[in-house]
């Protein structure tokens, strides 16, 4: 099934919201070597504690595009987590901040 990422998006969060796993084929170099565009990834729903430093994460950035990419760094400010992400592939000045509540689950 092919859809547009604003559908994807709301999809995955009703799925992982349920506490069901999501599986897709994901599109795109910045993940690369490890995650290559065409492989299938499986995501599953876990809360922002659970989630750690080399992690691999799906959220959604400001821009409401599905991103999935590594956690660089995790910090806790004014009892918000905030998450510092990159892509393998990537250089580092295109770092994002992720709040929680963007956080949509973890490659497994």
């Amino acid at each position: 099934m092919k859809c547009q990422n604003s559908e994807f998006l709301k999809l995955s969060k009703d799925i992982l919201e349920k506490g069901f796993s999501l599986r897709f084929q994901v599109r795109g170099a910045s993940m690369y070597p490890f995650i290559k565009s065409g492989d299938t990834v499986e995501i599953e729903p876990k809360s922002i504690s659970k989630i750690n430093y080399a992690d691999i994460i799906l959220y959604y950035n400001c821009d409401g595009k599905i991103v999935i990419h590594r956690v660089v760094k995790k910090i806790k400010k004014n009892n918000e987590t905030i998450l510092t992400t990159e892509g393998d592939f990537l250089p580092p000045s295109l770092r994002e901040f992720v709040p929680s509540e963007k956080v949509l689950g973890k490659v497994v």
